[in-house]
């Protein structure tokens, strides 16, 4: 879900979306619009492995009060791993043109940490509407 609203405000911030038949007024933010109505299950998604693919090393270089200083963090990842899960849109309240826009800018962005240094990609397989 905290992708879904990333992406969102990333592609349609500054908007203003309104439920569907909504005549009156202003409408809302479409991040928080996303959070108010769609949801997604189950909300822990497991990869199916008991053990990263690997650990990445990440160097970092921060500015803190005590002035610059340099950070060494460990990323577990799992290559190739295939998930499925559910989003339910209450009232099918996200237009249905807007969720192509939607995955593909967030297959590009990522899923997860270190997505500026394009970690966390991914490969949308299939959408299907169900009732």
């Amino acid at each position: 879900k905290a992708m879904l609203k990333e992406t969102v405000n990333i592609l349609y911030g500054g908007d203003r979306w309104k439920r569907p038949g909504q005549d009156k007024g202003q409408g809302k933010g479409p991040k928080n619009f996303l959070a108010e109505r769609v949801f997604v299950n189950p909300q822990r998604i497991h990869l199916g492995v008991s053990e990263p693919s690997g650990v990445e090393l990440i160097i970092g270089h921060v500015m803190g009060p005590e002035g610059p200083r340099s950070t060494l963090t460990y990323h577990e990842y799992v290559e190739g791993a295939e998930i499925s899960f559910e989003v339910l849109s209450t009232e099918d309240s996200i237009r249905p043109e807007y969720w192509p826009k939607i995955w593909t800018h967030a297959q590009e962005n990522g899923l997860g940490a270190v997505r500026s240094q394009s970690f966390g990609r991914f490969d949308v397989i299939e959408w299907d509407r169900v009732s």
